[in-house]
This record gives structure tokens, sequence and C-alpha cells, in this order.
């Protein structure tokens, strides 16, 4: 993972290792003015190409997540 200074990208690389401590700390209102916004870190917001299977294994990880799955399996599967 490249050092970022944007906590949002930084937890998109973990979304899919550990998509259950990600999606606890995901703020629940959307917004610019929210940095940690569901579809700032599940929408696949990196700034150079994301890595290699990325979207397959964050949709496979927060799928099988059992709470606050919904919003970023919809910001996974627009981006």
């Amino acid at each position: 993972m490249p050092l970022t200074p944007n906590p949002g990208i930084a937890l998109a690389y973990a979304l899919p290792r550990n998509p259950t401590a990600v999606l606890k700390v995901v703020d629940p209102v959307e917004g610019d003015s929210h940095i940690l916004a569901v579809s700032r870190v599940c929408g696949i917001p990196f700034i150079d190409d994301a890595p290699k299977n990325y979207k397959a294994k964050a949709l496979h990880g927060v799928s099988a997540v059992t709470t606050a799955k919904v919003r970023c399996l919809d910001a996974l599967r627009r981006s």
C-alpha cells in the first residue's frame, strides 16, 4: 500500500482485507465535506490504478459482512 495522506484512500486499501473494521468507521453521512463517506471509501477512490483484482476482492470481502454493507456494495458496483 502506498503512503497516502487521505484516510478515505487508506481505508479503501484496507477494505478487501478487513471489511468489518473499515465499515465500522465509514461515515454514514454522504457529502463532499465527509472525508470518510461511503462513496469516498467504497467507490474505488484511488488516484492511480487500483490494485490488481481490487474490485472483485472488495466485493467478496464486503459481501461477507453481515451489517452496514449495502451502501458500500452499491458504491463498489457503480465504480
